[in-house]
């Protein structure tokens, strides 16, 4: 979504033969492309998500995993519920998701750096330190962006204690 550059599923039959290949990240925003790959190139290749706000949708389309960006952040959230996804467990799965969407989709803009870098500092679990040529957020967007996270933080769903 971010980088503008498309590699179809039928781009990925005409490189199946390459073993160097195992994994695909599908970031396109189209959630139907899961299908779509699963239709053309079968188990060829284990099929993650890119797009943080489509996880739960993807999920049930059958990925193999999540490239999470805005889940750094939260990691017990994010661990809960890929766990409930596995499991199969919709209901909690979307409570979850619920409430975690607004803080994934900062992870679907051009400034998806900052702003989880912005979560991840907020968090408590690192610094908002970007290199250049990436700017420091700033402004109203810096304000936007930090409702969005202390929101989500003061709102954080009650998970249980893993095992």
């Amino acid at each position: 979504i971010s980088y503008g550059n498309d590699i179809t599923p039928e781009m990925f039959v005409e490189l199946a033969d390459e073993t160097k290949f195992v994994a695909l990240k599908e970031s396109s925003g189209d959630v139907r492309r899961i299908t779509d790959l699963h239709n053309v190139v079968g188990d060829r290749y284990a099929l993650f998500t890119g797009v943080d706000d489509l996880a739960l949708e993807a999920s049930i389309l059958g990925i193999d995993g999540w490239v999470a960006g805005s889940g750094i952040a939260f990691p017990a959230e994010n661990q809960y519920f890929w766990e409930l996804t596995r499991r199969g467990e919709w209901e909690k799965a979307r409570e979850i998701y619920r409430w975690f969407t607004p803080l994934l989709h900062l992870d679907v803009s051009s400034k998806f750096v900052q702003y989880i870098k912005l979560a991840v500092q907020e968090c408590g679990l690192g610094m908002e330190f970007i290199r250049a040529p990436r700017l420091t957020l700033a402004g109203e967007e810096r304000k936007r962006v930090l409702k969005i996270i202390h929101d989500g933080i003061k709102n954080r769903p009650k998970i249980p204690k893993r095992k």
